[in-house]
C-alpha cells in the first residue's frame, strides 16, 4: 500500500491505454478521468487501442491529432490482397479521413496510411494506386511518383486525350497554344479548314451574278437572313450587298434603285 500522499503504481501512468492521450488531471483505475467515466457510464469507446508493439512502428504525421493513427486503422480491413477502406469516401472512391480538430482538414486514406507506415509524401509528388483500386489503402499497392507520371498510368479522360497523336479526321495533332496557363494541343490541318470555310474570299460574294441574285431575291421581299441561308453566304455579306443596293451601288448590273428601301 502507498505511503500517504502517494499514488499507487497503478495511477502512475504517461498515457491513457485508452484513448492514448497524456492525462492531465486525475488518473483513476489506471486511466484518465474521461475515459474512466466513460468505462463508468457504459459508453463504449469509437477507436480501438492499437497494439503496443505496432503502435511503435508507426510514424508521427504533422499536423494531425493524438487519435489519428487509432481512427485511421479502425477504418482499414486488411483481410484480402488489398486493404480496403470501410470509412468515408469522396466521390471519385478514394477513401478520406480527417486530420484531427475543427478546421484540421482531411488526408485521403491511401495518403494517410503511407505517412503512417512509409513516411511522408515529398512535395511536388503523389501517390499512385498500382492496383488501380480507389479504396485500396495497402502501401504495397502504391507507388510516389511525378503528377504527370501518375496521368500516362490512368485510363480515365486525361490519359485517353494526352494519348492520343491525331485528331478525330485523323490529321496529326502538331498545333500548341496555351489556354489558362496550359498547353493544349490542337490540329492545324483543322483549324486552317474552319478558317478558310468561314472567312470566304469576298470574290466569291461580290461577281455580278451573285450579286445580282441577292439583289432580285431583296427586291422580292426576302429577308436578308433567308437570302444568305439559301444561297450559304454569311448574314453581313447578304446585308451589305443589300445596303449598297439601296444606297446607289451596283448600278452597272443593270438593277433600278428601289424606291422604298426595305430594311435589312
Amino acid at each position: 500500500m502507498p505511503a500517504k500522499g502517494q499514488r499507487s503504481a497503478r495511477n502512475q501512468i504517461e498515457i491513457c491505454p485508452d484513448c492514448g492521450r497524456k492525462p492531465k488531471g486525475r488518473v483513476i483505475a489506471g486511466k484518465c478521468s474521461g475515459c474512466y467515466e466513460s468505462t463508468r457510464r457504459g459508453v463504449e469507446k469509437k477507436w480501438p487501442t492499437l497494439d503496443p508493439e505496432f503502435q511503435e512502428l508507426l510514424l508521427s504525421v504533422s499536423g494531425t491529432n493524438h487519435t489519428f493513427a487509432r481512427r485511421v486503422f479502425a477504418y482499414v480491413d486488411a483481410s484480402g490482397d488489398c486493404w480496403e477502406w470501410t470509412g468515408a469516401k469522396d466521390e471519385a472512391g478514394y477513401g478520406i479521413i480527417g486530420k484531427g480538430g475543427r478546421r484540421g482538414g482531411y488526408f485521403r486514406a491511401h495518403s494517410a496510411v503511407w505517412q503512417l507506415l512509409v513516411g511522408a509524401i515529398p512535395d511536388g509528388m503523389v501517390y499512385d494506386h498500382l492496383c488501380r483500386n480507389h479504396s485500396c489503402v495497402n502501401p504495397d499497392h502504391g507507388e510516389i511518383v511525378p503528377p504527370g507520371e501518375n496521368t500516362k498510368r490512368g485510363y480515365g479522360a486525361s490519359f485517353s486525350l494526352g494519348a492520343r497523336t491525331v485528331c478525330s479526321y485523323g490529321h496529326p495533332l502538331d498545333g500548341i497554344r496555351k489556354n489558362r496557363n496550359k498547353r493544349v494541343r490542337y490540329c492545324k490541318t483543322c483549324r486552317r479548314e474552319k478558317q478558310a470555310a468561314k472567312y470566304v474570299p469576298k470574290a466569291r460574294y461580290f461577281d455580278a451574278d451573285r450579286a445580282r441574285e441577292v439583289i432580285t431575291r431583296y427586291k422580292s421581299g426576302e429577308r436578308p437572313a433567308d437570302i444568305a441561308r439559301a444561297m450559304d453566304i454569311s448574314l453581313n455579306v447578304a446585308k451589305r450587298i443589300a445596303r449598297d443596293w439601296r444606297n446607289g451601288g451596283y448600278q452597272s448590273l443593270g438593277i433600278a434603285v428601289a424606291e422604298t428601301p426595305q430594311a435589312a
